[in-house]
């Protein structure tokens, strides 16, 4: 049984909203590689940096956050 591909239309809020998303995720993943890299060759310094990283992170759970309400309370409109 073949399955045909379902097309989507999203309206420019949608898209830009959803393209925020994934960007934002790109980002948090790579904070979070930054992160762990910091936490196991501790080079010098790596406390203040360890910290921007965190604050950086909490910015983007909550960016993230945003982004997953308006989807779950707009989604079925489009």
């Amino acid at each position: 049984m073949k399955k045909e591909p379902i097309e989507v239309t999203l309206d420019s809020e949608s898209y830009i909203s959803l393209l925020n998303y994934h960007t934002n995720l790109y980002i948090y993943n790579n904070l979070m590689a930054e992160r762990t890299r910091l936490l196991k060759e501790k080079p010098k310094g790596y406390r203040k940096e360890l910290e921007e990283i965190n604050e950086d992170m909490i910015y983007i759970e909550e960016e993230l956050t945003i982004a997953i309400q308006y989807h779950v309370i707009h989604g079925d409109e489009h």
